[in-house]
């Protein structure tokens, strides 16, 4: 009788050590998912918010070409970086490299803009120019410069992650510039909008009292 408890103990011992082992490998594999669940939710909201900054880069962009084309077209292109800023209500394209804390999180953003071939019969865009945008031939890719398209590429990075995808920005329309006088004379070369003096009237017929502009 003793000898049949002594058994039925051990026997009690090894199920409740089993229960014990498998508990804490229960435990151990709950506790894995959680962190991975943690991580990639984490993951996920920092990517957002850099899709986010890359969203409102663009948008900035748009705004800054649409209010003045040259805003964008007259920035160096290729690598050279650029970040938008609102300092005055209205968004500017500075030089460099921006750097933006969201949710706690620290995110560098920038864009690098490049000039546009197109296909001169079908206007289909073939690629950018040479030189990673630098020059305006297009050898490489074939057709013909489109000054009225840039290529816009934009970067976020955080950590050891990034973001970077490019899209094309058009110029819809145009500064038109009333000509109002001629005081410049014929040496004093042509001025630019929103300037209505001219200096160079090499080109223009005035006879029969009207103005013909001539190749």
């Amino acid at each position: 009788m003793s000898k049949f408890k002594i058994n039925e103990n051990g026997q009690l011992l090894i199920e409740l050590l089993l229960a014990i082992a498998a508990a804490a490998v229960i435990i151990m594999l709950g506790s894995q998912l959680l962190m991975v669940s943690l991580r990639s939710g984490k993951v996920s909201s920092e990517r957002d918010a850099a899709v986010g900054l890359a969203k409102e880069t663009f948008e900035a962009v748009r705004a800054a070409a649409g209010e003045k084309w040259q805003n964008l077209y007259n920035l160096t292109k290729g690598s050279a970086a650029y970040y938008p800023q609102k300092p005055a209500g209205k968004w500017m394209l500075v030089s460099g490299t921006e750097s933006v804390t969201v949710g706690g999180v620290a995110y560098n953003r920038s864009f690098s803009v490049q000039n546009v071939c197109r296909d001169a019969a079908s206007r289909d865009i073939t690629g950018i120019t040479d030189s990673g945008g630098a020059a305006t031939a297009c050898v490489a890719s074939g057709g013909n410069n489109d000054p009225s398209t840039q290529r816009v590429t934009v970067l976020v990075s955080w950590g050891e992650d990034s973001v970077s995808w490019s899209e094309y920005a058009a110029r819809w329309q145009n500064l038109i510039c009333l000509q109002t006088d001629w005081s410049g004379g014929t040496g004093s070369g042509t001025t630019t909008c929103p300037t209505t003096t001219h200096g160079g009237a090499t080109s223009i017929d005035t006879s029969g009292g009207t103005l013909k502009l001539t190749p």
